[in-house]
Order: structure tokens, then sequence, then C-alpha cells
């Protein structure tokens, strides 16, 4: 028999070779002996097919970005939602806009969601430009009542995922930044614009309501000064704090699930006791830590508290949430953070504030679905953003004070109603 030998290519700083592994002990066939390797010689070729393993390796051939020509403007902003760029934020940029083509503006952007720490998960390699509406454009010049619209990501992801048991909140907060980042580019040739999408009219099951996710986290405790956890509230001589969430129209007699995680740095018994407009929903009891100079330094835990709006008494627009941890002893000298909650609510659908992004789980159960929206007779925009870098302008009629439209439902969709004029 011969020694075993293995090998495999390797890449690395743009050179590429090959990695040889021998065993230098084998058996002889004749005598039965086992042999050792005391020497032996490596002869190395290349083969002009191996250039092709360093696909493995690398993501892609080298290519031009988008970014290489044309004029570009970098655009920050911090929420989802649909965002305006008319005449005046134009010029603060240094632009002349009546020297611009409309037609040839276009924005690139990604969202800005956490990137995922497994380097083998895809990402996208280039911007990807996104569908826009300029108003005004059809004459070629971008005149002062000219507008461009666009729909913008938070850096932080917050939104409906399915699960085997259905669906669940799937929230990331973004650690390294709290701003997302578009590109506006000028361009020589046409950009995506958003198209219009059909009004499949109202003779559907209603929806009146939506499900809405709120999250509060505060990142500016690290304990182990290491690593990407980051905590809010210390609970120590203060131990007790207010979170208030404004939830206008809030729906009556229907679940409200508040997820919240908490950590406790404690060698004895303790536990988060949590308020909701002065109802106690539940309470998380804390694991000890061991009393050892490198053992762990805390534990963390996070629940799901389910309620009915039912048990608050008449109408209620908002939701304060009241928590406090409960030390062993007025001597304890325990410590809890707050990490974050999560709120998952219905709301009656209706346009709040300047804009209402909402979306029905209840539609799944339809086909298709007729969405009715309280309105306030003004001019009002839905687009549906299921692909929030492809939207579409939903068409929509108003009868007796409501916005009405219907669509397919057999995926969770996702809406956001504005006012052109804010």
């Amino acid at each position: 028999d011969l020694p075993q030998i293995k090998t495999r290519p390797v890449f690395s700083g743009g050179q590429t070779g090959t990695q040889v592994w021998i065993l230098p002990f084998f058996t002889d066939s004749l005598s039965g002996d086992i042999k050792k390797v005391i020497s032996f010689s490596l002869e190395y070729k290349e083969k002009s097919s191996f250039a092709g393993s360093e696909a493995i390796y690398r993501k892609s051939d080298p290519f031009e970005s988008v970014l290489a020509s044309g004029e570009w403007y970098k655009i920050a902003l911090t929420e989802s939602g649909a965002y305006k760029i008319d005449f005046s934020f134009l010029v603060s940029l240094g632009l002349n806009p009546a020297s611009i083509d409309p037609r040839n503006l276009r924005i690139f952007g990604n969202g800005g969601y956490l990137l995922p720490q497994k380097n083998d998960e895809p990402v996208p390699e280039d911007l990807e430009e996104n569908s826009i509406i300029v108003v005004g454009e059809e004459d070629g010049q971008f005149d002062q009542n000219d507008y461009i619209l666009f729909f913008g990501l938070s850096p932080h992801k917050l939104e409906f995922k399915q699960g085997s048991d259905g669906y669940y909140v799937d929230y990331v907060n973004n650690i390294y930044s709290d701003t997302t980042f578009y590109f506006l580019n000028i361009s020589d040739t046409p950009g995506r614009r958003i198209i219009d999408k059909e009004d499949l009219g109202d003779n559907y099951p209603v929806i009146r309501t939506f499900d809405q996710l709120l999250k509060y986290e505060l990142d500016q405790l690290n304990i182990l000064k290491s690593g990407r956890e980051w905590y809010g509230e210390k609970y120590d001589l203060k131990t007790t704090y207010d979170y208030e969430f404004e939830t206008p129209g809030l729906a009556e007699n229907e679940e409200l699930k508040i997820i919240s995680s908490v950590m406790a740095a404690s060698y004895n018994p303790s536990y988060f006791e949590l308020e909701v407009n002065g109802f106690t929903v539940g309470q998380q009891d804390m694991d000890v830590i061991p009393e050892t100079k490198y053992g762990i330094k805390g534990k963390t835990r996070t629940d799901t508290f389910s309620i009915s709006t039912g048990i608050f008494p008449g109408t209620t627009d908002k939701l304060d949430l009241k928590m406090r941890y409960v030390k062993s002893s007025s001597t304890d000298l325990s410590a809890g953070y707050h990490d974050f909650f999560n709120i998952w609510c219905k709301r009656d659908l209706g346009i709040y504030e300047t804009q209402t992004y909402f979306q029905s789980i209840e539609s799944l159960e339809n086909p298709f679905s007729t969405f009715s929206i309280a309105d306030d007779g003004s001019d009002y925009t839905i687009w549906e953003v299921t692909d929030p870098f492809s939207p579409l302008n939903q068409r929509f009629s108003t009868v007796n004070g409501r916005s009405l439209f219907g669509t397919e439902t057999t995926q969770l969709k996702k809406f956001v109603i504005f006012s052109d004029n804010n």
C-alpha cells in the first residue's frame, strides 16, 4: 500500500495554491510490516483548468458597479415609509433642478438591514435600482412643483415571518447604524417607475383592522465591553421604568402580544414584573448566576405575554407599560437590564399621523380581500410595498368616507397610505 495523500486547492490574498496532507505511515503489502516515510519529493504542476476552482472562494467575477458613472447624491433616512424629494431639496444638494431631465432621475438602495454574520449567505453585490414616481416629469423639465416619491426601509428589521405554528415576529436591531442610505442618480437614461395595480373591487371579505408591530430598544450598555449584546435601562437603584406607545385606533377585544427581553446579573432569585395600562400581565423569573470570577455575568430571558384589549376600560389610544425589577431583598446588589420590547397589536384601518403602514394576517384566510380604510376626505396615495424595491400604486375607490380596494391575499401583503401634500 502507498501512504495516504490528500490535497485541496486554496485561495488567499489573490494567490492560488494546493494544500497537501501526508500520513507518513503505511503497511507493506508483501511483508505486512508498518513502514515510515523518511523523505519524499513533490512535483507541482499548474493546470489551466485550476482557475475554475477559484469560484469556490470568490463570490463572482469582477464587475463594474453602477456607482462607476453618473452623478450620485447620498440620502439618509431612519424610518420605513414613503419619502418625498422636492425642488428645494435638490437645490440644497447643490443642484440646479431646472437643468435636470426628471425622466432620467433614479433611486438606488438595498435597504439597511444588518448584514448576515455567515459569509456564505447571499447578499447583493451592487446597489439595486428602486421603482419611484416623479410627478411632473412628462414635460422633460423639473419645475418648482415637481417632486420624487420613493419608499425607503429602516435599518432595523421588524416584520412578520411564517413558521410551522403560524406567524411570529422577526426582529433584528441594527447595532451598527441607525440610518439607511439611498442614492439619487442623475443618469442619461430613463429610470424605473412605479406602475399601477388594479383595484379588484369590493365584493370580497372586508378587512377593517391591521396588524401593527412596534418596538423599543435602547442600546447604551455593553456589560462585557465586548461582543454584540447591548442593553438599555439598568434596574439597580432605580427598579421601575415606564414606557409609552401611541396606538390610536387600538382595536377592541383583540389579542395584544408583548414580547419582553431582559437580562439579570443576580446571585439570588429575582424577577421582572410587567404592567400594561395598570393591569399586571405577567412576570419573568430570572435564573441566578454563579459567584465565580470567570463565570457567566448575566442570564437572559425573552417571553411573550398575551392579553385581550377588552380588559381596558373604554377606548385606548396608547399603551403604558411599567416594568419593575424585584430583588430578593433590599440589600441585594443584583441588577437587571432591559433589552427590548416588541408589541403586536391590532388597530382599526385608518390614516394615522403622516402615513400608515399596514398589513393584515386575517386577510390570509381569503384568496381575495377588500381593504376598507377610514379617511377624512383628503387626497391619498396607497402603495403596495410587499416588494419594497418595486412598489405598486394600488388603485382604490372612495365610498362614504372609506377608501376601498380589492386585491389577492394568498400571501401577506404590505401597504402604505400617505398624503402627497405632506
